[in-house]
């Protein structure tokens, strides 16, 4: 009975050192636990924040985009605008390049006209009789009307060019 007695002190005293041993452990880890604890809730706290900026990033970025597509959009506006305007400018030139050729061509032909009704004049003045020359002033008043017209188409183009 003294044997199982100091035995079951003996187990006492161990269970006793166990749990003193256990409550150290216990402590240590409760530590543990709190300071993982702190930092967690210092690391939460940070990527909190972190999402916040992140959100007033965003944000600022969607502004931005909605800015350039509106400047894209004016730009690419201006750019149609200005291509029609060189089209209807373009052709108005060439129909006036055209109007300047048509002309071009008419004084040929009126130059060409007047010189053979100066051809004609002349070779009228020196073999011609008297009624001839009658009929010679008809043509030089027809030399003075094609230079007449000669002289508004060259105005013409002038005023064209």
């Amino acid at each position: 009975l003294e044997e199982a007695l100091r035995d079951s002190c003996k187990t006492n005293s161990e269970l006793i050192d166990d749990f003193k041993n256990y409550q150290k452990v216990h402590k240590k880890l409760i530590n543990n636990i709190k300071q993982d604890k702190v930092h967690l809730q210092r690391n939460l706290n940070q990527t909190n924040k972190d999402k916040e900026e992140l959100t007033k990033y965003i944000y600022q970025l969607i502004v931005e985009i909605k800015r350039l597509n509106s400047e894209l959009d004016n730009l690419s506006s201006q750019i149609k605008r200005s291509q029609i305007s060189n089209v209807e400018y373009e052709t108005k030139n060439i129909t006036q390049l055209r109007k300047i050729e048509s002309l071009q061509s008419m004084i040929k032909i009126l130059e060409g006209k007047l010189s053979s009704a100066q051809k004609d004049v002349i070779s009228i003045q020196k073999y011609s009789s008297k009624k001839e020359a009658r009929s010679a002033l008809l043509h030089k008043s027809e030399i003075l009307s094609l230079k007449s017209k000669i002289a508004e188409v060259e105005h013409e183009l002038a005023s064209k060019v």
